[in-house]
């Protein structure tokens, strides 16, 4: 027997014949959880609405050369063994070494994605900043190492772990570590003044 169907009332977006092999992709990210966060989540939003546009964009040159500066040394370079002993931490040297030789490996890994880039650009750019605002200063003063290293836990890395918070990438205190260690082997943050 026939059975007639009528589909006179539907309405679609798209009319399939077979297998739809197609994807959506969809992000969320809370906007209104962290108000450090807003920059970096408008970017990230901008990146995944116009993926197709973004290599042309001004903002993407600025992030592949901020990039590049951050993995590049400076010239007045001592390797991170040496300015963590300089600094009375070398009881950290050895896990130092190894985070910062991870993150390396993380950063070449997201460096060829658009917003990968983006969002390492501003992390090390907010570890750098938030050491040269907080750590620099206490080293200045003489503050004992347990008061400069609650000041790093809290003030380098929870305020960097909290901008990030809604971008979708999930990155630890490990990682954030690693990449402050990977800035202070490449000169870009001091640990002695």
């Amino acid at each position: 027997m026939y059975n007639p169907v009528n589909q006179s009332d539907n309405n679609a977006d798209k009319i399939v014949g077979r297998d739809d092999n197609s994807r959506n992709y969809h992000t969320y990210l809370d906007n209104n959880k962290n108000n450090g966060t807003k920059a970096i989540v408008d970017m990230y939003l901008k990146i995944l609405e116009n993926s197709n546009n973004f290599l042309d964009d001004d903002t993407y040159h600025e992030v592949t050369e901020s990039l590049l500066r951050y993995k590049s040394p400076k010239s007045d370079m001592k390797d991170l063994g040496t300015k963590l002993s300089e600094a009375s931490r070398s009881d950290l040297v050895d896990e130092a070494l190894e985070l910062k030789e991870f993150t390396s490996k993380f950063i070449t890994r997201y460096e060829a994605s658009d917003s990968g880039q983006f969002i390492l650009v501003n992390i090390l750019a907010t570890i750098a900043s938030n050491h040269r605002a907080y750590v620099i200063p206490a080293i200045a003063e003489g503050q004992s190492r347990s008061v400069i290293d609650a000041i790093i836990d809290t003030k380098v890395i929870g305020n960097t772990l909290n901008a990030i918070d809604g971008t979708g990438k999930s990155i630890t205190s490990d990682r954030m570590y690693g990449l402050m260690y990977f800035l202070a082997g490449n000169c870009h943050i001091k640990w002695t003044v």
